[in-house]
């Protein structure tokens, strides 16, 4: 997998967007999804994604990740993505309007094919989401799939149900969620 940090241009790609917080079940069908497009396709299969969550520009705070970038990256190797963008989620993407941002996917990925989840909001304001993808992308002859929600008892599979599970010693939810066990790396220190 070829990690992007710029914005290098490329073409015919099946894209899957999202910050991918943890690659859980959810996040896993959306890679798959754009993945398995791109096999069948004679395509190349590209995640975009950001180093660090919007929520640190918009709301001046860090979450807490459940994987850290480099866990993250290994697990999206594994998937068989071929390029994954790395992006800075700056002052100027979070004042794009939904138009300017899919423009910039246009114009960066040149997708044939984009991958998204349920819950996928973008522009500034949050004003883009899968309906406005769907719209823009049947106008521009793209293909484009949005993964519905995936439950575990009860629980949408989702990032924030997650940490919710971690953060209330609630391993085993955690586990169905997330397909693997949750671990933190470390020194051990005797």
């Amino acid at each position: 997998m070829e990690i992007i940090n710029t914005l290098q241009k490329n073409e015919n790609l099946s894209l899957a967007l999202g910050f991918f917080d943890g690659i859980h079940k959810g996040h896993k069908k959306v890679i798959e999804t754009a993945v398995e497009y791109a096999k069948d396709n004679n395509l190349k299969s590209a995640v975009m994604s950001f180093r660090e969550h919007p929520t640190c520009i918009l709301r001046k705070r860090t979450p807490e990740y459940i994987l850290s970038m480099e866990d993250k990256i290994k697990k999206l190797e594994a998937l068989g993505v071929d390029y994954l963008y790395l992006l800075n989620f700056d002052e100027k993407m979070s004042n794009m309007t939904k138009e300017d941002y899919f423009e910039f996917l246009k114009d960066i990925a040149k997708p044939k094919a984009i991958v998204t989840g349920f819950n996928h909001y973008f522009g500034k304001n949050r004003e883009g989401n899968t309906e406005f993808l769907a719209e823009e992308c049947k106008k521009n002859h793209i293909r484009y799939e949005k993964i519905e929600a995936i439950k575990v008892k009860n629980n949408i599979v989702s990032s924030s149900n997650i940490r919710d599970a971690i953060n209330c010693a609630n391993p085993e939810l955690a586990y169905k969620m997330l397909g693997y066990h949750f671990f933190i790396k470390g020194e051990v220190i005797k």
